[in-house]
């Protein structure tokens, strides 16, 4: 059985025999299985998920539409549509961990809107050959993602642009998770 399947598999059988160890009194091996087990489920999940998004991601140009297919969906765009393409370093901030950048290749409407952005895994040199558009470099040698957005709007989403949003948003989120889990345990 390929470990892509069984990791996920074994995590969730794990999950079925917690459900029915907790209701016993279970002695330490069985404390610290659980738990390992849980985390060998989560971990194997987001394995399962990084692989299946790479294995379906492609980008393509079909007669004259420019196709980005993800996740089982497809979207698409005229190829005259795509005035330049602007490539070049980004800083992502962030409020509690090092920053860091990233190689990002913009696709640029007539309008000045950033319509699709590619990461580093991606070969921009080809894209832009298959295109038939010359490359441009972002004006300053890195600009951080707030620039990027103002300078290029829709090239990256609000939380991205924002850092101070982002700690935010991660305090609001654990607020909610902490409420729940004191809900979950009263329930019982």
């Amino acid at each position: 059985m390929p470990i892509w399947l069984g990791v996920p598999l074994v995590g969730i059988y794990l999950l079925v025999a917690y459900r029915k160890l907790a209701t016993l009194s279970v002695g330490r091996f069985f404390a610290i299985a659980i738990p390992a087990g849980c985390l060998v489920l989560a971990f194997g999940l987001v394995w399962v998920i990084v692989r299946v998004y790479r294995l379906s991601t492609a980008i393509a140009i079909e007669g004259d539409r420019l196709v980005y297919r993800s996740w089982g969906r497809a979207r698409s765009w005229p190829v005259e549509d795509v005035a330049k393409l602007v490539r070049g370093t980004v800083l992502i901030e962030t409020v509690t961990v090092p920053s860091y950048s990233a190689q990002v290749l913009m696709f640029i409407s007539g309008s000045g809107r950033c319509f699709l952005r590619l990461g580093p895994e991606w070969a921009h040199a080809r894209i832009a050959h298959a295109l038939g558009t010359a490359i441009e470099p972002i004006d300053a040698g890195v600009i951080t993602a707030g620039d990027a957005v103002r300078s290029y709007p829709g090239s990256f989403s609000w939380i991205v642009a924002h850092p101070w949003g982002r700690y935010l948003a991660g305090i609001a989120t654990g607020f909610v998770l902490i409420i729940a889990i004191v809900l979950v345990i009263a329930w019982r």
